[in-house]
């Protein structure tokens, strides 16, 4: 067991600026926690819990936290039958009542959600506690220790705290999974379909979980039927999803939740006007809220039949190439303008066929035989979504330079993703380009040019992702001395830096070799391209942003004439509309 002065230590403390309810019912009751007048806030809760507030229940059990009286608390907690995950701030106060309680094990699987949903305060405090648990709970659990919750949660039954004796049943049946010998699991008593579905479902089982709060919800239970429709979603069954957590959203405590899923759903299947209207709805929940009025402004952007323009001007350092070693440096700069747009059409929503077209026109400040024209058209199918799924397109692509037709390309694409976790996902692409240029300086390299791609991607606890990839390319170009090989690692980072900014940081790494001797070069090239870049969109409305980057690219050759750098920095605005 945990030292006393470790345990005074921890239970003291609270989020900075005193810990308090975020929407306490009453007016009374909020000032009253702020002065530390815990005995008369109690009084208070209580008295909302009387006229049937239900969030009262976990409030009183912040104020029975504050006032030391653990064993109250917890049992307060545990008989409000909140699921975690829905306010932070309480689960921390629940995690407190359950670490005086000496549920430890339970205490930890609480601070872990407060880690990843609550404000950076709460986020702080609970992986400070979280570092002391750890010690508790490392090594193999000692029977004497098991033996005691068996006996605790057998006395808690007898006194009639049936919800206190099944969270010290429930430790005594975690720590005993955690011995070779399952010591006490037996003896833990049968285990109620609702905390199976929780251990399901933190063991990542989420299909089994969903059944386990199926069975837990009969006929209502708002908080079984919110999980289960969470599992659902996650597992891609979107329609059964939805028809659970309609049950949930019926729910005054869970309904904006119910809605934010019930949100997240109507976007995945491209139903950008149901989408919008309930995430807006679940913005009400102070947890939500940030992040619902984000996903309902993607919404407005989203849907069936969606449209983007991007308007874009720059400044190209070294729009020629102009090699670093060259003794003639004047004028290889230039500015530009451009536009693209891009349409597409999904008519089951993500997961199914889908039509693609593009427009680019981009026109030089002076060098105008490098204006560009093109297009290109696309057709292809995507069966899964999210982390899970298959693409497979064919499409064609022409481009025109300074006026005259450029270059002409067949392409196949294919795509794969499958997740490794929660929160990583391994996936793979291939794209295949039959490409044709029509100048005589460019013909010769004309041919097949492959790409393959493998990459690693991790979540950031909702706050962005991190991307490790390996690509290869192989251009086939037709003259065997301008045919290559490249490969080399590519890492990318996105981060959401609030509900309406978000940033992007990539760089790649690739070591090019070629197929023959140049005749004209004398020399068998082989290159090191180093590039990276940088942006920053902001949402400036529901359907405009505006996006900040630079791009930078370095080349090495043995070719000293042919190692060459750019930077290219860029402001662009883009409008984005999507309709049902």
């Amino acid at each position: 067991m945990l030292a006393p002065a470790v345990a005074v230590a921890l239970l003291g403390l609270s989020p900075p600026g005193g810990a308090r309810p975020a929407a306490a019912p009453g007016p009374p009751a909020p000032r009253l926690f702020r002065e530390s007048r815990y005995e008369e806030a109690l009084a208070e809760f209580r008295r909302a819990e009387e006229l049937g507030s239900e969030r009262a229940r976990g409030y009183a059990g912040a104020a029975l936290v504050k006032l030391g009286r653990a064993g109250e608390a917890l049992d307060q907690f545990e008989s409000w039958g909140a699921a975690p995950g829905g306010d932070a701030l309480l689960d921390y106060y629940h995690a407190l009542a359950c670490h005086g309680a000496r549920l430890y094990a339970r205490a930890d699987r609480l601070l872990a959600g407060v880690e990843a949903r609550g404000e950076p305060h709460l986020r702080e405090l609970a992986t400070r506690l979280r570092g002391q648990l750890a010690a508790l709970l490392a090594g193999e659990p000692p029977r004497d220790a098991i033996s005691w919750y068996l006996a605790r949660c057998e006395e808690q039954g007898r006194r009639g705290r049936a919800a206190s004796a099944r969270a010290y049943c429930e430790e005594a049946r975690v720590l005993g999974e955690r011995r070779a010998d399952r010591y006490g699991v037996a003896h833990a008593g049968p285990e109620e379909p609702f905390e199976r579905g929780l251990r399901l479902m933190r063991a990542g089982d989420r299909r089994a979980a969903a059944a386990a709060f199926a069975e837990a919800r009969g006929d209502g239970g708002g908080a079984a039927a919110l999980l289960e429709g969470i599992c659902l979603y996650e597992l891609g069954e979107d329609s059964r999803a939805d028809a659970s957590l309609a049950v949930a959203e019926r729910s005054a405590e869970h309904r904006e939740a119910a809605e934010f899923y019930r949100g997240l759903v109507a976007l995945r299947a491209g139903r950008s006007d149901d989408a919008a209207r309930l995430l807006e709805r679940a913005s009400t929940d102070p947890e939500l809220g940030q992040t619902a009025l984000g996903l309902a402004r993607l919404a407005r952007r989203g849907g069936r039949l969606g449209l983007s323009i991007f308007a874009e001007s720059g400044w190209d350092s070294n729009v020629d190439l102009t090699p670093d070693a060259s003794r003639v440096r004047s004028g290889t700069g230039d500015a530009d303008t451009g536009i693209t747009a891009v349409g597409r059409f999904s008519p089951l929503g993500e997961s199914g066929p889908f039509l693609r077209a593009t427009a680019q026109l981009r026109e030089q400040a002076r060098y105008d035989v490098l204006d560009l024209r093109g297009g290109g058209v696309a057709a292809g199918w995507q069966a899964g979504r999210g982390a899970r799924y298959l693409l497979a397109e064919g499409g064609y692509d022409r481009q025109d330079l300074g006026g005259a037709p450029y270059l002409t390309a067949p392409r196949a694409l294919g795509a794969a993703r499958v997740p490794l976790s929660t929160e990583t996902s391994l996936g793979a692409t291939y794209l295949a380009r039959w490409e044709s240029f029509h100048t005589e300086i460019a013909a010769p390299y004309g041919g097949l040019r492959q790409l393959g791609e493998v990459d690693l991607t991790l979540l950031l606890g909702g706050r962005g992702s991190a991307t490790l990839a390996w690509r290869g390319v192989r251009d086939g170009a037709r003259e065997p001395a301008l045919a290559s090989f490249e490969q080399g690692p590519r890492v990318g980072l996105r981060l959401e830096l609030g509900p309406r900014a978000r940033a992007g940081l990539d760089a790649s790494l690739a070591w090019r070799t070629y197929d023959a001797l140049d005749p004209g070069l004398r020399a068998v090239r082989a290159d090191t391209a180093l590039a990276a870049g940088a942006t920053l969109e902001l949402d400036l409305a529901d359907r405009w942003s505006l996006r900040l980057g630079v791009a930078g690219r370095k080349e090495l050759s043995n070719v000293p004439e042919l190692s060459w750098t750019k930077l290219a920095p860029s402001l662009g605005i883009a409008y984005t509309v999507g309709l049902r």
